[in-house]
């Protein structure tokens, strides 16, 4: 199920010139509303609460930024979605963040081997997790170098 957020009266009529989209990939609900809550002043923010809704809104809205989490999908796990999507075309307009409770450097890397851009520990601070979430956006923004060139032997 698709969450539509929508802003009090003093945002809708804000300009969305300097707003990337944001989707968010989330395995709860509460999680969903909580980011959304979060991004909403820097992100318009789309929520899809399973991996399929998340491809969906991938292919219809375009995000420019995609949040996902690595464990707690109740149709699967994530990885073969990052893997979809670091081989689309629109990869290279495409941020991508992990935001996990998991703190561990072994999953850390996992997610940038899988082709993470940033990888944010949900304890952060939520000011230090949005200045995260934009630099991911203005690094990508910028010209990410090619994971295809940086792997090469």
């Amino acid at each position: 199920m698709t969450i539509h957020i929508q802003l009090p009266e003093r945002e809708q009529h804000r300009p969305t010139k300097h707003r990337p989209r944001l989707l968010a990939i989330v395995a709860t609900l509460a999680e969903g509303e909580r980011q959304a809550a979060l991004f909403r002043e820097a992100f318009l923010v789309r929520v899809a609460s399973t991996l399929a809704e998340g491809r969906t809104a991938l292919g219809e809205w375009q995000p420019q930024v995609v949040t996902l989490d690595t464990t707690g999908y109740p149709d699967g796990p994530v990885w073969p979605l990052i893997d979809d999507l670091i081989h689309s075309p629109c990869y290279p307009r495409v941020a991508l963040c992990i935001i996990s409770d998991e703190t561990r450097v072994q999953s850390k890397v996992a997610a940038f081997r899988a082709g993470a851009d940033h990888y944010i520990v949900r304890s952060l601070a939520a000011p230090r997790q949005v200045a995260a979430l934009r630099a991911a956006w203005w690094y990508v923004q910028a010209g990410r170098p090619s994971w295809k060139e940086e792997t090469r032997p």
